[in-house]
């Protein structure tokens, strides 16, 4: 197998245009970017934490079925930038419901599985994985408002991409 060699120099362009991407048009954000953006919201100390511990609640429960399924972890980071992005595009989360919130990281999820892995798991899962929380057709639902909010950019940088 012949391995295309690049130098130091395009190495570091790729990244560069890499991180522009990620950062312009997916809009990622990591944990300070999240902090100084509740400050803009005025969001006390409480309701940040409680934010943060929310994420990593899902962000475990995330992990915990794709390694049950036997999914790549790459797919966690895909579903929250996707819950993310919703997240954002919502504004003040104090006016999503826990609901909204929970169907989103639970259709998330879904969505970076079906688009990023050759397994496929139904909606039907899903159902069964939120406990009965959410249903198929609230799950598809969501499914076209996480498209249609991030103007169908479902293929966010990962990290893997940016060490490969």
């Amino acid at each position: 197998m012949n391995y295309i060699s690049f130098s130091r120099e395009e190495k570091v362009d790729n990244l560069r245009g890499m991180i522009e991407k990620d950062h312009h048009t997916y809009g990622s954000q990591d944990q300070s970017l999240l902090m100084n953006a509740s400050k803009s919201l005025n969001y006390n100390a409480h309701e940040m934490k409680k934010i943060i511990k929310c994420r990593d609640t899902v962000c475990d429960w995330y992990y915990n079925i794709v390694d049950h399924y036997d999914i790549r972890r790459e797919v966690v980071y895909i579903a929250m930038s996707y819950l993310d992005r919703y997240a954002r595009r919502k504004g003040d989360s104090r006016s999503t419901s826990t609901f909204q919130y929970r169907l989103a990281a639970v259709t998330s999820l879904y969505l970076a599985i079906k688009l990023n892995e050759q397994q496929i798991i139904n909606v039907s899962s899903f159902v069964h994985l939120s406990r009965g929380l959410v249903t198929e057709n609230q799950i598809i639902a969501m499914e076209r408002t996480l498209l249609c909010n991030s103007d169908w950019l479902m293929n966010p940088p990962t990290p893997h991409a940016f060490s490969s």
